[in-house]
């Protein structure tokens, strides 16, 4: 399968990527992945075959976002309310997680009493009845 068969990226919807240093982007979406080296046509692949760190983790089923680090070769992966900080090695399958899943909190502490947001926000602002699932 080819980058061809996800169609746009609107209509699909990405759920993630990053950019490398060099010429090449990570774009993730459900458990699967592609790495487009600009200069090259590459296959989607699942993520645990081309990222075995991840194998075993909440993250070989899906990203739901990631960035990349202010340190060369480091993103961080985010799913639900956890995430983890991965050494990549761009081009290669020997990526290495700087530590173990943790929860969002954990590692962003400013972030506690904002997370999880369990759509407080929008039965907050008069959504409920719009929204009939949230109660």
């Amino acid at each position: 399968m080819t980058l061809n068969h996800w169609g746009s990226f609107g209509a699909y919807g990405i759920n993630c990527s990053f950019e490398t240093e060099g010429k090449e982007v990570y774009l993730f979406k459900g458990n699967k992945y592609v790495r487009i080296d600009y200069d090259s046509k590459q296959p989607i692949r699942k993520i645990k075959r081309g990222f075995p760190v991840l194998k075993g983790t909440i993250f070989e089923d899906g990203i739901d976002g990631c960035f990349t680090s202010h340190k060369e070769n480091q993103v961080y992966l985010f799913k639900g309310e956890n995430y983890v900080l991965m050494n990549f090695s761009p081009g290669t399958k020997d990526h290495t997680l700087v530590d173990v899943v943790k929860p969002i909190v954990d590692g962003w502490s400013s972030l506690r009493g904002i997370l999880p947001l369990d759509n407080k926000g929008l039965i907050e602002f008069g959504y409920e009845d719009e929204f009939p699932f949230l109660h």
